[in-house]
């Protein structure tokens, strides 16, 4: 029993937060017990642990070798990783610990120890650790497998692992299933101590009924196996369990995608109040490390409320939809899940690409802001009017540059969603803004984004504040064609 508290550790229904889980068992004291387990049980011998990230190995790795066992992590970021694996094998250590490296593929036939040291979220993975430690090899007569179990989603399936029958004990008086008894093979001898036991029994207990985990559980298989968020259309043909038990447990759709932490803002997808301008100022103000004392100084980022009081606090809220643009634009990484305090604004791959290609234009734009006198700071930006035809004519005049910046643009859904309403549903040369506002929302499949999303379909207020960005973005009021070839009349 390793005695962490797993509720204070993030789970998304598949996995626990690799960050949480380091922090939380790289602890003296229970690296302490695992080393008195191993050898007190493991007899000192030659052992392979599995850890929660590379981190967590190479913290064991250190521990252990200040104990006076020769040991070594064996990981990814491993220098001459081939020489240290083959000092494994020939025994100059004494331990190694990885991650998912040994699951498979490598065998290390004298091993006579395995120290599971995180979570075991997964049959397959448990099986081909296991497996590690199950080869045959002269003198070897048994393996012993020392697993530091906690009160964990799931602990229970272990003895569903490791039996060979399940049997069910029945209240005689009530008919009720107080218990659900293990078989185990004669050759396995399993030993749990009795507060592990406790747990398993508690959680097969509470398993004979559909749970919040059950339903959390199938979302996430079927979003691997889509390889997005799936809509409640998808639940309801391709899941294990129907929407209406989603409903019946959470109380809506948007609660349940709020619960497991996938519900996102509506402004992350259609942001509001942004513009070209504010997007070339972030990558600027990024890409030339200038962050301190600008708009997007830390004291002007809030992505979990909290905003200040009065103008500080709306400008604040404006600056989160200038970033969740940016992020939703795949220009920045995006940190918003992560509840340290302490971030960074960062570009991604494709920020740097859109950063290179406009680099020498940005010194030419007017960054400068205005205010209306009311407020010391605001994102009104005197290149506004003028900032789509500064864009278009350097672009017109580097192609390349014009392809680079076209097709990141083209990967944002949002503008992917509007292009598909302009060719498929409108089709015409001429479009007035006012008959995209009443119906791009409408129609099915933008209502089926929104509901995949977990977003509600906006009033006509919202409408006329959103799609406004996506007009901007593509290249202008009145053309478009020139970031995204398209040719249409918006007025």
């Amino acid at each position: 029993m390793d005695n962490i508290d797993y509720n204070n550790i993030r789970y998304n229904g598949k996995k626990y937060n690799i960050t949480d889980l380091d922090r939380t068992l790289i602890i003296n004291d229970r690296n302490k017990k695992i080393f008195e387990e191993y050898i007190s049980k493991g007899n000192s011998n030659k052992a392979l642990g599995f850890c929660c990230s590379i981190k967590h190995a190479n913290a064991m790795a250190k521990f252990f070798n200040e104990k006076g066992i020769p040991s070594v992590a064996i990981t990814a970021e491993t220098d001459n990783r081939e020489q240290v694996i083959k000092d494994f094998r020939e025994s100059k250590y004494t331990v190694a610990f990885t991650i998912d490296l040994f699951n498979e593929g490598i065998d290390f036939p004298d091993l006579q120890v395995l120290l599971f040291l995180r979570p075991t979220e997964s049959k397959t993975v448990f099986f081909q650790q296991l497996g590690r430690g199950l080869r045959l090899c002269g003198g070897k007569s048994k393996v012993v497998i020392i697993d530091f179990i906690g009160n964990y989603k799931k602990a229970n399936n272990l003895r569903k692992y490791l039996s060979q029958r399940q049997t069910e004990k029945v209240n005689l008086q009530n008919g009720r299933i107080e218990k659900i008894e293990y078989q185990y093979t004669p050759n396995c001898e399993v030993l749990f101590d009795a507060e592990v036991a406790e747990i398993f029994d508690r959680q097969d207990t509470a398993e004979r009924e559909i749970t919040k985990e059950d339903l959390i559980d199938a979302y996430y298989t079927l979003s691997e196996q889509l390889n997005r968020k799936p809509s409640q259309d998808d639940i309801n043909r391709q899941c294990e369990f129907k929407v209406s038990r989603y409903l019946s447990i959470f109380g809506s759709w948007i609660a349940f995608l709020r619960e497991i932490g996938e519900l996102t803002e509506f402004s992350y997808h259609f942001p509001q109040g942004t513009h070209l301008g504010h997007i070339l100022y972030i990558l600027d103000v990024i890409g030339e490390n200038k962050i301190k004392g600008s708009h997007i100084d830390t004291q002007y980022v809030r992505f979990v409320g909290n905003y200040a009081e009065g103008e500080l606090g709306n400008f604040q809220r404006q600056t989160k939809y200038k970033l969740q643009a940016a992020m939703e634009m795949g220009l920045l990484v995006d940190f918003r899940k992560e509840t340290d305090d302490t971030f960074s604004l960062l570009l991604t791959n494709k920020g740097e690409q859109v950063y290179v290609a406009l680099k020498p234009l940005l010194p030419n734009i007017d960054f400068s802001f205005r205010t209306d006198g009311k407020t010391d700071i605001s994102w009104t930006m005197s290149c506004e009017s003028m900032i789509i035809q500064i864009v278009k004519e350097y672009l017109n005049q580097h192609p390349k540059k014009q392809s680079i910046i076209r097709n990141i643009l083209l990967e944002m859904d949002a503008v992917n969603l509007l292009l598909k309403y302009l060719y498929a549903i409108q089709r015409k040369a001429k479009i007035k803004k006012t008959d995209i506002y009443d119906d791009f929302f409408n129609v099915p499949f933008v209502k089926q984004y929104l509901d995949r999303h977990g977003l509600e379909n906006p009033t006509a207020e919202v409408r006329c504040r959103r799609v406004p960005f996506l007009f901007n973005i593509s290249g202008g009021r009145h053309k478009l064609d020139h970031c995204i070839r398209c040719k249409f009349d918006i007025n």
